[in-house]
C-alpha cells in the first residue's frame, strides 16, 4: 500500500504518526471502524458487491492514514482532535447520548452508530466540527488511497474508471530555481500566480518590465495530471483540500498550484454583474474605476485571451438529466461561458486539472505571456510579509522549500512595485503579517 509519510516521520512504540498516542489511536481505529464496518453482503451478490461490503475501515489503513494525514496539522489542530477523542474513553458522553454508561470502543455497533450521530446533530459546535473532521478525512482515505498498483478497491463496485497516465509532455515553464539565501532584483513581485496576479505579471512582463512572480504551491501540467485524488489534493489543494471553515461547516477548495485556483475550476466564466460593480462603485473610495467604460474593454481582453466561448460540447450523464429534468420543470437553461480550446467533455476531470491542454487557465495564458517575456517565477515559494520603508514597499520577505530535500531557503526582493494577489484567504493574512 502507498503509505503518507508525516513530516516527521518519528512514529514511537508509543505514538503513531509522531504524535498521536496510541491509545488514543486505539480509540480512533474504533471510530473508523464504524463509519466503516464490515457487513454481510445480500444474497446472491456477486463477488465484488460482496467484497465491497465486507471491507472495513482497517482493511485500508484508514486510522493510521488519517493520523499521518493530521501529522502536518499545527499542535493546535492536533491538541484539539486529542481532546475530542477523549469524549470516547469514558462512559459519561456515552450515558448522555446514547443511554449506555460505557465506553465507546465497548457499545455495540448500532449503539456506537448512534453516538456519533448524536455528535453530527450536536447543539454543541466542538461535537459536530470533531465528528465532521472524522468523518471527511476517513471518507476521503477509505475511496482515494490506493494501493501498489495504483488502484482502490472501491472502485470496481462504483463503476468508476480511473483515467489513465498522463501523456508525457515536456514543461513549457521552468521555474528558477533557488537551492540557498538568495537576495533578487525586480521592477515588480507579485504574490500569487492566479486570476489576479498572472494577469498583473503578463502585463507587466510584455511592457518590458523586470517580473517575478511567487507561488505557494508547485508547478503541475498536463505531463503529470494524474486526476486522481490522492495525489490531486496534496500537490493541487491549499490544505491538501481539506481547508475548511473553522466550525468545519463548509469546505474550501482554493488551488495551490502554479496557475491558483484557475487550474482546478470547471472553466465557468461570467462578467461581475452591473449592479454588483455598482455596489462597489459606491462602498469604495475608488469611484467611477468599476462603472467606466475603460473596465468593459479589460473584460472583453481578458475573455479574448482566454478564449472565453459557448461552443457546445458532449455532456456526461449527470448533465444530461439536469438538463431534462430541468426542460420538464419549465426551468431556464443555458450554456455557461468557458474559458476552454478543444475541451470534448471526454473527461470531467476539470478540478483536477485539464491533462489534454483545454482549460485556458492562467498556466496556459497570462503566467506562459509572462515567463515567454522574462519574468521569473518561483514555486513553492511562502510570502512572508511585505517590506515597507517609509510607508511604501519595496520588497518581499519570503522562503523557498524544496518538497524532495526538506531543505528552506530565505529569499529577499527588492522591488519598486509590489502586488498581493494571493487570493481572498492568504492576501489579507499576507497582509496582516506585513503590518
Amino acid at each position: 500500500m502507498i503509505t503518507i509519510l508525516s513530516p516527521t516521520a518519528t512514529a514511537t512504540e508509543n505514538y503513531i504518526a509522531g504524535w498521536l498516542p496510541s491509545n488514543e489511536f486505539a480509540t480512533l481505529e474504533v471510530i473508523c471502524h464504524t463509519l466503516f464496518p464490515s457487513l454481510e453482503p445480500p444474497l446472491r451478490s456477486s463477488d465484488a458487491v460482496a467484497a465491497y461490503y465486507r471491507r472495513c475501515a482497517s482493511d485500508l489503513q484508514v486510522a493510521q492514514r488519517l493520523a499521518e494525514m493530521l501529522s502536518w496539522e499545527n499542535p493546535q489542530v492536533q491538541a484539539e482532535f486529542r481532546q475530542f477523542l477523549s469524549l470516547f474513553a469514558s462512559s459519561g458522553p456515552s450515558l448522555l447520548l446514547v443511554g449506555s454508561a460505557r465506553p465507546f470502543a465497548a457499545l455495540s455497533q448500532e449503539k456506537r452508530e448512534q453516538f456519533l450521530l448524536a455528535l453530527a446533530n450536536s447543539p454543541l459546535g466542538n461535537f459536530r466540527k470533531g465528528y465532521q473532521a472524522i468523518k471527511r478525512l476517513a471518507c476521503l482515505i477509505y475511496y482515494s488511497t490506493l494501493d501498489a498498483q495504483g488502484s482502490n478497491p472501491n472502485w470496481e463496485v462504483l463503476d468508476y474508471t480511473p483515467p489513465p497516465p498522463p501523456s508525457a509532455l515536456p514543461q513549457s515553464i521552468t521555474p528558477l530555481t533557488i537551492t540557498q539565501d538568495t537576495t533578487l532584483e525586480a521592477d515588480a513581485v507579485i504574490i500569487g500566480s492566479g486570476a489576479g496576479g498572472a494577469v498583473v505579471a503578463a502585463e507587466l512582463a510584455m511592457a518590458g518590465k523586470s517580473v517575478i512572480v511567487l507561488e505557494k504551491g508547485g508547478y503541475n501540467y498536463e505531463g503529470n495530471f494524474t486526476q486522481l485524488e490522492a495525489q490531486a489534493n496534496p500537490e493541487l489543494f491549499l490544505h491538501r483540500g481539506a481547508m475548511a471553515t473553522k466550525d468545519l461547516g463548509v469546505l474550501l477548495l482554493a488551488g495551490s498550484t502554479l496557475g491558483g485556483s484557475t487550474v482546478v475550476n470547471w472553466m465557468t466564466c461570467f462578467r461581475t454583474p452591473n449592479e454588483v460593480l455598482a455596489e462597489w462603485d459606491q462602498s469604495s473610495e475608488l469611484r467611477g474605476y468599476f462603472t467606466d467604460s475603460q473596465l468593459q474593454e479589460s473584460f472583453v481582453a481578458v475573455e479574448k485571451r482566454l478564449g472565453v466561448n459557448t461552443d457546445p460540447i458532449r455532456h456526461n450523464r449527470p448533465n444530461c438529466v439536469l438538463f431534462d429534468g430541468a426542460t420538464v420543470l419549465g426551468y431556464h437553461i443555458g450554456e455557461n461561458s468557458r474559458n476552454t480550446r478543444g475541451c470534448e467533455g471526454r473527461c470531467g476531470g476539470c478540478n483536477f486539472g485539464c491533462r489534454y491542454g483545454g482549460s485556458q487557465s492562467t498556466l496556459k495564458t497570462y503566467l506562459q505571456d509572462a515567463y515567454d517575456h522574462g519574468a521569473r517565477i518561483l514555486v513553492h515559494c511562502n510570502a512572508d510579509r511585505v517590506l515597507v520603508e517609509n510607508g511604501r514597499a519595496v520588497g518581499v520577505k519570503a522562503s523557498v522549500n524544496d518538497p524532495k530535500t526538506g531543505n528552506s531557503s530565505n529569499i529577499t526582493i527588492h522591488a519598486g512595485t509590489v502586488i498581493v494577489a494571493a487570493g481572498a484567504l492568504h492576501t489579507p493574512a499576507i497582509l496582516l503579517r506585513s503590518g
